[in-house]
C-alpha cells in the first residue's frame, strides 16, 4: 500500500508598517560583535514592545536579522546557543494542525476540521482552539499552523477534509472562532493556505488564473473573516501561483491583506515553498521562510540591497514585525514557560467526542429506523467498522492518536447490545492479489507537454513501465540466485522503482540478494533512496547509513558484506527501529521512529553519488509489514512469499526493466516531453477490474474514450497511485488510453516516471460480501460502515480520481440491503460519494466524515439514541460529478461566482444528492415570527422563532440567506450571511436574532474596482438548509 508523505511541520514568520530608526544597523559593527545578553540594558525586560525593538534593530547586526527570516535557525536551538544567544530573542515553536497537534509524539487526535465546520457551532470551535492552546503549551510550543481555510470546491480535492466546506462565510466564522480559542492561551494561530490551494495535484509550482471578482467574493472573505474577526497574528501563504505571482511574492493579494484588512501579524512561506526571490517576496510582503536558508540567505539579501533591489530599511519592517509578536508578553515563551500547563488528557477526549457528537449528519432515515432500540440485535458490517480508516489521518495533519475506539468496540461494549461482525470486503486494493502489468500498445511520443501535433516516436510497447525519461542508469544480464539478475559494474546505477511513504508507527521490510565483486568501493551505495526533505538512505558493503537531512545527522549499522557471496540482505522496520539482517542474521538496529515520505530506489549507486557499486543483485521485494522469524528463514532459503508484498522485481527480464531507463531513439527534452498509449483490453471474466497509474507526473487516463480521471499536473515527489474500480464484461473489447504529461521533470530536477497496472476481479472479496450478508439476515439491522480511505486516496497531495466508493464497498451496500432492509450506512467521506446503486435500497444514512480517536463513541450513541444529531452539510453532495461545472484539478479557475457548490445548483435549479446545511434531526423544529428591522441604511436586524416541536430534545441550525432579486451583475440565488445553533427541549421556543450589514448585501465590481451595492429588492430567507426556506421577506436598498 502506498501511503502519503508525512510532514513534521515547525514554522514561524512576518507583518508590515513603517517605521523609522534614529540609527541603521551596522552589520560589521564592532559593537555589536562584542554585545552579548548579560550587557543588555538592565531596564531592558521593563521596557514596552516597541522599546525593545527600537533598541534591537539598532544593535543587530544585518546577519542576525536575516537569522529572523529563516525559521530553522531558530526552532532547534540547542542549550548552548540559547546561552549565547546575545540578546535572549524569544522563538517561535511550531505544529502543524488543524485537526489537532501533528508531532512526533501520540496525542489527543481530534475529528476533521471538516466535522468542526458540520457542526456550524463557533462555540464549539472556540472551546476546540482553546483545547489546541492547551495542548501547544503541553509540548512547549507556541504556534500551530492552523486552521486551514481553503474553500472546498470538488468533491475530490485532496484535502477537503482538512477544510471547513464550500462557503466562505462559514469556513470564516468557524476559523475565527478557533483562532480566537487557541490565541486566548498565549499561543499563535496561523490560517493557510493563501489563497486559492483548492486542489494538490500540482500545488508546487501550478499557475491558478483567478479573476478579481471570483477570487474576492469566493476565496479571500473566509480569511478576512480570521483577520478582521479572528485577530490572526500570523499566516500562512500557499505554494502555488495565482495570476502569475507565486503567493509569498504576490504584492497585490498580500496588499489586499495588509491595506484592506489592516493584517498586522506576520507571513510564513509553506515548506519549502517557491518564492520567486528574496527580494520579489520580502517587497511582497512575507517575512519568514520555511525551513528556511533557500531563498532569505545572507547571500540573496545582501545581493539584493546591493543591487538596489530591497532596500534595508523594508528589510527592518519586515524583521520588526516580528519582533514585535516575539515580544508580546501575552506569548507564551518555551523557554520561560510563562504559562502554566494545564493539559488534561480526559478533558481533551471528551472534546473531541463532543465535536463528533454535534457533527454527525443524518442524511436519511426512512421509517424512523434510527434510533434504534437496545433490544434489537445488530449486524456490523464494513471496512471502517473496526478499523484505523475510521480516523482518518493523512498528511502533515496526521495527529497520533493516544488511544483508538472503533464502532465495534464501542457498540460491543454497550451493555445488552447484541452485535455480530463481519468486514464485508476491503476498502481498498487487496495487496495479495496479483497486480498485472502486460498491456499491449501502441506509444507515441511529443516533443511537448499536451500530446499536441505529431508524434515524433511512434511504437509499439508491451507494457507501460517508465521508471524514469531522463535518467541513462543501466545494467547488465548475469546469472542470478535462482534465474537471471542484475550486474553493476561500478560506472552505472539503476531506478527500479519508487520506495512508498510509511507512518512513523508502520513497519516494513526490503529484502533483495547482492554478491559483491572483488573491486568494489566500499563508499558506493549498493542500493540507496533519497527522501524528499527528510533523509538519504544507502546501503553499502560496510554497512547501511540513514542521513536526517533536517537534524543535520546520521545513524548508522555497520557490517561488513563478504565478497563473491550471494547474501540476503533485509532493512525492516520494526516498533520504532531498524534492522539490518545477512543471511536470516541480525547485524543491528538503529531508532527509526519517524514518518518518511516515498522516493526512488536506485540499485548500483545512486545519481548524486561520485561512486557507483560492483555487484549483482537480484530478487528485490518490499513489505509492508515487518517479517517472522519464519518469513526470514523462508527468503534466506530461497521461498519466497506473496503475503503483504508491496513490491517485487525479480529480475529476470533485462529489456523490461531496461525500457523504463532508456533514453528515446529520437532525443526528446525529458522536461518538454508526452506520450499517449492506446491499446484494447479484452477482460477475460465478468467484474470489477482494478487500474493503477503510479506516477508523480500529469496522468490523464480513458476507457472508451470516456475520461475516468483527469490530473494533468505534477503529484508529490514520490508518485502516487492515480487508482479506481471499473465493472467490466468477459470478452467485450475496451479502448484504454493513458496519457503522461512530463511536467514534474519540467518543474523540478528529479525525473518523473510512470507506471501502468490491473488486477482481475477479485474473488475473495466477492466470498468476504457473502459473508456479510449471511449475518446480515441473522440480525435485526445492519450497519455498514463505509468510506473512502484518507491514505491512499484523498489527502494532502493526493486528489481523489472518482467520486465511487472505494473497492467492492458499493456491491457489499447493495448486497446487505437486499439481505436486510433494516439498513443503516455511516459514511466517512470528505465531501460526499456517488450513491446511485444503494441509496433507494437503505433505510438510514449517517455522514460521520473522519471522527477522529473517539470516533466509535458518538457514532454508538447517535445509532442507539443517546445523542440526537444536530450536524448540517458544511458542503453539497452531488449525485454525481458530471452536476458540477469545475474538475478537481483545474488551474483555470471558474470565471463565475456561481461556479460549485450551492451557488451552482441554485443557479441551475438543479437537485443534488443532498444540499447545502442539510441535516435531519430525531425531532421536528417550526420557524415563525420574521421580522426585519432597520437600523439605518444597510444595518438590519433580523429576527425569527424557532421551536422544538418533536418529542426529543435536540439542535437546529437556523440559516440566514440573502439573495438580490434582480441585477445587472450577476449574482446568486442567495448567500450564506447568518447562522445560529440553537439546542431546544420538546415544545420549547427561542427567539433568534442576527444582524446584516453593507457587507451582507454588496459584490465586488471589476469595473469600479470596489465593492458596491446595486438598488433593488433583496430577499431575506431563513431555512434549515439552502434547499429548505423556511421564511422569507423582501426589502428594498
Amino acid at each position: 500500500m502506498k501511503l502519503k508523505i508525512l510532514l513534521l511541520a515547525v514554522l514561524f514568520a512576518n507583518t508590515s508598517f513603517a517605521v523609522t530608526l534614529n540609527k541603521k544597523a551596522s552589520p560589521d559593527s564592532t559593537e555589536n560583535k562584542t554585545l552579548t545578553a548579560e550587557s543588555l540594558p538592565p531596564e531592558f525586560d521593563k521596557w514596552s514592545v516597541c522599546q525593545k525593538v527600537d533598541w534591537l534593530m539598532e544593535h543587530m547586526t544585518l546577519s542576525e536579522k536575516i537569522d529572523q527570516l529563516n525559521y530553522n535557525r531558530q526552532v532547534n536551538i540547542s542549550d548552548d546557543d540559547k546561552k549565547n544567544n546575545r540578546f535572549n530573542i524569544p522563538r517561535f515553536v511550531a505544529l502543524d494542525g488543524p485537526r489537532g497537534i501533528h508531532d512526533t509524539t501520540t496525542e489527543v487526535c481530534y475529528p476533521v476540521p471538516l466535522s468542526i465546520a458540520a457542526s456550524w457551532d463557533t462555540a464549539l470551535a472556540y472551546k476546540v482552539g482553546k483545547a489546541f492552546g492547551k495542548t501547544l503549551i503541553h509540548h512547549k510550543t507556541n504556534q500551530l499552523l492552523a486552521p486551514a481555510l481553503n474553500i472546498i470546491k470538488h468533491p475530490l480535492a485532496g484535502r477537503n477534509a482538512e477544510y471547513l466546506g464550500e462557503d466562505p462565510f462559514l469556513s470564516g466564522k468557524i476559523a475565527a472562532a478557533e483562532i480566537k480559542g487557541i490565541q486566548s492561551e498565549g499561543c499563535i494561530a496561523t490560517p493557510k493556505h493563501f489563497a486559492c490551494n483548492s486542489f494538490e495535484t500540482g500545488r508546487f509550482r501550478v499557475n491558478e488564473n483567478v479573476g478579481e471578482r471570483v477570487l474576492r467574493e469566493i476565496y479571500l472573505p473566509a480569511f478576512q473573516l480570521a483577520v478582521e474577526e479572528g485577530k490572526s497574528k500570523s499566516l500562512m501563504t500557499a505554494y502555488n501561483s495565482v495570476n502569475n505571482n507565486f503567493m509569498s511574492a504576490n504584492a497585490h493579494i498580500l496588499n489586499i491583506l495588509f491595506n484592506e484588512w489592516s493584517f498586522s501579524g506576520y507571513i510564513i512561506s509553506d515548506w519549502d515553498a517557491y518564492m520567486e526571490n528574496s527580494s520579489a517576496a520580502l517587497t511582497a510582503g512575507s517575512n519568514v521562510e520555511y525551513p528556511g536558508s533557500t531563498f532569505f540567505t545572507n547571500n540573496n539579501i545582501e545581493e539584493a540591497i546591493k543591487e538596489g533591489m530591497l532596500s534595508e530599511s523594508l528589510l527592518d519592517v519586515r524583521v520588526r514585525h516580528i519582533l514585535e509578536r516575539k515580544f508580546d508578553p501575552q506569548l507564551y515563551n518555551p523557554d520561560k514557560n510563562n504559562y502554566k500547563d494545564v493539559y488534561n488528557v480526559d478533558e481533551q477526549r471528551k472534546l473531541a467526542a463532543d465535536v463528533s457528537s454535534n457533527s454527525i449528519v443524518l442524511l436519511k432515515n426512512s421509517g424512523s429506523l434510527l434510533p434504534l432500540k437496545e433490544s434489537q440485535t445488530v449486524a456490523l458490517i464494513g471496512p471502517f467498522a473496526d478499523s484505523d480508516l475510521l480516523i482518518g489521518n493523512q498528511g502533515s495533519s496526521t495527529v497520533f492518536p493516544e488511544r483508538k475506539i472503533s464502532v465495534r468496540k464501542s457498540l460491543e461494549e454497550q451493555p445488552g447490545n447484541n452485535v455480530a461482525y463481519a468486514e464485508g470486503c476491503k476498502a481498498l486494493f487487496d495487496e495479495n492479489l496479483k497486480l498485472l502489468s502486460e498491456f499491449p500498445c501502441k506509444a507515441e511520443y511529443f516533443a511537448n507537454l499536451n500530446c499536441e501535433g505529431e508524434p515524433v516516436i511512434i511504437r509499439n510497447e508491451n507494457s507501460i513501465r517508465k521508471s524514469s525519461f531522463k535518467e541513462t542508469g543501466s545494467a547488465e544480464q548475469a546469472d542470478g540466485i535462482s534465474n537471471k539478475a542484475l550486474k553493476f559494474d561500478g560506472n552505472s546505477y539503476l531506478k527500479i522503482g519508487t520506495f512508498n511513504g510509511y507512518e512513523k508507527d508502520q513497519d516494513f521490510a526490503l529484502s533483495f540478494w547482492v554478491k559483491l565483486d572483488e573491486k568494489n568501493d566500499k563508499v558506493a551505495p549498493i542500493f540507496s533512496s533519497y527522501i524528499w526533505g527528510v533523509l538519504n538512505l544507502d546501503f553499502t558493503s560496510s554497512g547501511f547509513n540513514i542521513y536526517m537531512i533536517e537534524k543535520q545527522a546520521s545513524k548508522k549499522i555497520e557490517a561488513v558484506l563478504p565478497v563473491n557471496e550471494w547474501t540476503n540482505i533485509i532493512l525492516m522496520r520494526r516498533n520504532g527501529s531498524l534492522e539490518l539482517y545477512y543471511d536470516g542474521e541480525k547485524k543491528g538496529e538503529v531508532e527509526f521512529a519517524f514518518p518518511i515520505s516515498g522516493g526512488p530506489l536506485y540499485l548500483g549507486g545512486n545519481p548524486d553519488a561520485d561512486k557507483n557499486a560492483s555487484c549483482t543483485i537480484d530478487e528485490i521485494s518490499l513489505y509492508s509489514k515487518a517479517l517472522s522469524e519464519d518469513e526470514i528463514k523462508k527468503i534466506v532459503t530461497g521461498n519466497n512469499f506473496a503475503y503483504d508484498k508491496i513490491f517485487y522485481e525479480s529480475c529476470n527480464s533485462i529489456q523490461e526493466i531496461m525500457s523504463g531507463n532508456e533514453k528515446e531513439e529520437v532525443k526528446i527534452d525529458n522536461k518538454n516531453l508526452s506520450v499517449r498509449w492506446t491499446g484494447d483490453f479484452i477482460p477475460n471474466k465478468t467484474g470489477k477490474y482494478y487500474f493503477v497509474i503510479s506516477s508523480n507526473s500529469g496522468v490523464r487516463f480513458f476507457i472508451d474514450e470516456k475520461i475516468i480521471f483527469d490530473q494533468w499536473q505534477e503529484a508529490w515527489i514520490e508518485g502516487k497511485n492515480r487508482q479506481c474500480w471499473i465493472e467490466m464484461e468477459e470478452g467485450r473489447k475496451y479502448k484504454l488510453q493513458i496519457e503522461y504529461s512530463s511536467i514534474f521533470d519540467n518543474q523540478r530536477t528529479l525525473s518523473g516516471f510512470i507506471k501502468f497496472g490491473y488486477a482481475e476481479p477479485d474473488e475473495n472479496q466477492l466470498k468476504m460480501i457473502e459473508d456479510a450478508v449471511s449475518i446480515a439476515k441473522q440480525q435485526d439491522v445492519a450497519i455498514v460502515v463505509a468510506g473512502v480511505p484518507q491514505i491512499p486516496l484523498q489527502g494532502e497531495a493526493n486528489d481523489n480520481e472518482t467520486y465511487n466508493l472505494p473497492g467492492y464497498q458499493d456491491e457489499l451496500i447493495k448486497a446487505v440491503a437486499k439481505a436486510n432492509p433494516n439498513t443503516v450506512v455511516v459514511l466517512c467521506s470528505a465531501g460526499g460519494v456517488e450513491m446511485g446503486k444503494w441509496i433507494n435500497q437503505i433505510s438510514s444514512l449517517l455522514e460521520v466524515f473522519y471522527p477522529g480517536q473517539e470516533g466509535g463513541l458518538p457514532i454508538s450513541d447517535v445509532l442507539f439514541g443517546k445523542i440526537n444529531p444536530g450536524g448540517k452539510l458544511p458542503v453539497t453532495y452531488p449525485v454525481t460529478t458530471d452536476q458540477l461545472e469545475v474538475n478537481v484539478v483545474q488551474p483555470d479557475f471558474e470565471t463565475t461566482v456561481c461556479g460549485f457548490g450551492y451557488r451552482l445548483f441554485d443557479k441551475k435549479n438543479n437537485e443534488p444528492q443532498f444540499p447545502f446545511g442539510f441535516g435531519l434531526s430525531y425531532t421536528t423544529f417550526s420557524f415563525s415570527n420574521l421580522s426585519i428591522k432597520k437600523e439605518d441604511k444597510y444595518n438590519i436586524e433580523v429576527s425569527f422563532t424557532v421551536t422544538n416541536t418533536g418529542k426529543t430534545a435536540g439542535a437546529e441550525v437556523a440559516q440566514l440567506y440573502v439573495g438580490q432579486q434582480s441585477c445587472s451583475e450577476e449574482r446568486p440565488v442567495r448567500e450564506l450571511k447568518g447562522f445560529s445553533k440553537v439546542f431546544l427541549n420538546p415544545g420549547e421556543s427561542t427567539s433568534v436574532t442576527m444582524y446584516l450589514n453593507e457587507k451582507s448585501f454588496s459584490f465586488y465590481s471589476e469595473e469600479k474596482k470596489k465593492w458596491i451595492i446595486v438598488s433593488g429588492e433583496f430577499n431575506i430567507e431563513i431555512g434549515n438548509s439552502s434547499r429548505d426556506i423556511k421564511l422569507r421577506k423582501a426589502i428594498r436598498l
